[in-house]
């Protein structure tokens, strides 16, 4: 996030127009000067076709690992509550990817 002028929730906003420019570079936004209002002239930016693809499956990505995020902060609340029960404070959690290896995690609550 730092390096694309995002830190604490605060826009550079050179940062924001240098991305704005490489994205158009990339043909994921169009910009056009917009000189109708009074005033200086100011640069419109609109995403393209290309770009609503590139963000239709940057947001799936994101779903996917919320999913995955959502799924292993259950299985780790689960196992924590039952090692509080048994006055336990190790656990251990074995997550499996769909189709994929089980992984195992240890720690200490």
């Amino acid at each position: 996030m730092k390096k694309q002028g995002l830190q604490d929730g605060v826009p550079d906003q050179a940062a924001i127009y240098r991305l704005l420019r490489q994205m158009e570079l990339n043909g994921t936004v169009k910009s056009q000067w917009a000189t109708k209002s009074s005033g200086p002239a100011r640069r419109s930016y609109q995403i393209t076709a290309k770009g609503r693809r590139l963000l239709s499956a940057w947001a799936q990505t994101i779903e996917e690992r919320r999913e995955r995020l959502g799924r292993m902060l259950d299985a780790y609340r689960a196992v924590a509550v039952k090692a509080k029960q048994r006055g336990n404070t190790k656990y251990a959690l074995h997550l499996r990817k769909k189709d994929g290896p089980v992984r195992h995690c240890e720690g200490e609550l």
